[in-house]
């Protein structure tokens, strides 16, 4: 089966996907779509109290939703 490129994505359009196709868990992460470029998408995770720890740290977990 040969495959096709895709279109080009942009950073809207990311941040409409998050909202229709990901898990309300990860919806709640508050992600922001920032850039997208072949290849890679760059996510920024807002500041949020329900993912601080003691001393305002982030919670491991909620640091590595966007890791792969």
């Amino acid at each position: 089966m040969k495959s096709t490129p895709s279109a080009p994505v942009d950073a809207a359009q990311l941040q409409t996907a998050l909202a229709e196709y990901f898990a309300p868990w990860v919806q709640a992460l508050n992600l922001r779509a920032e850039a997208a470029v072949p290849g890679a998408v760059t996510l920024r995770l807002p500041h949020s109290p329900q993912l601080s720890r003691v001393g305002d740290m982030l919670c491991g977990q909620a640091g590595r939703s966007g890791k792969r």
